[in-house]
């Protein structure tokens, strides 16, 4: 019997269902008496309006399930947060993951590459750990995953690989002071011209 007995043909059926079954050429009630026009037109406003409502539950139905269809991905979406998001190879970095299930287990990848043994989310769904860079990782951007191995989830950052040789190192010149140049002082050699005396001359004295 389909919703609100829409479709049952029992004809002993005196209740609400047997108003609703389908109209035929010929309708008797259960104790054999033609049901009247009245009858027949109520009998068949009701099928109409099973119908219909038949038609609004399934558009509903539809119209919900796609909603929710639409908005599991949204909901479905794990974070992960790398500190510091650079650094040269070798180097370690803390990887922090959300919105994964509680207590999962987590799988970590480096370039689509594990790396490292997975990790299990506390009660929250988050988790911190502790990772390398592959010491063969060239310069650039690279992809970390984080994989919830129950849930499914995935979350990715980026991590960017630094040549530490292309680092550029700030070089001072050094100061350079010309040196100062005294001329010597050239003080000549004091002459002093011979002191000329003249004869005294006495004349012979007369007596």
């Amino acid at each position: 019997m389909a919703i609100g007995g829409c479709y049952d043909t029992h004809s002993g059926v005196t209740d609400e269902s047997w108003a609703l079954r389908p109209i035929s050429s010929v309708d008797l009630h259960a104790d054999g008496k033609s049901a009247t026009g009245l009858e027949l037109h109520i009998r068949g406003l009701l099928v109409q309006l099973c119908s219909h409502w038949r038609r609004f539950i399934g558009g509903l139905t539809a119209t919900v399930l796609a909603a929710v269809l639409l908005a599991a991905p949204a909901l479905a979406v794990g974070t992960l947060e790398l500190n510091p998001s650079q650094g040269a190879a070798g180097d370690e970095f803390l990887i922090s993951g959300q919105g994964f299930e509680a207590s999962e287990q987590v799988k970590l990848k480096w370039n689509g590459s594990p790396i490292g043994p997975p990790v299990r989310a506390d009660a929250d769904g988050e988790f911190t750990t502790t990772r390398t860079v592959p010491i063969d990782a060239l310069p650039g951007n690279h992809t970390v995953t984080a994989i919830g191995l129950q849930s499914g989830l995935r979350a990715e950052a980026f991590f960017r690989v630094i040549d530490p040789a292309a680092t550029t190192t700030t070089t001072t010149a050094p100061t350079t002071t010309a040196p100062t140049t005294t001329a010597p002082t050239t003080t000549g050699p004091a002459t002093t011209g011979p002191t000329t005396t003249g004869p005294t001359t006495t004349g012979p004295t007369t007596t």
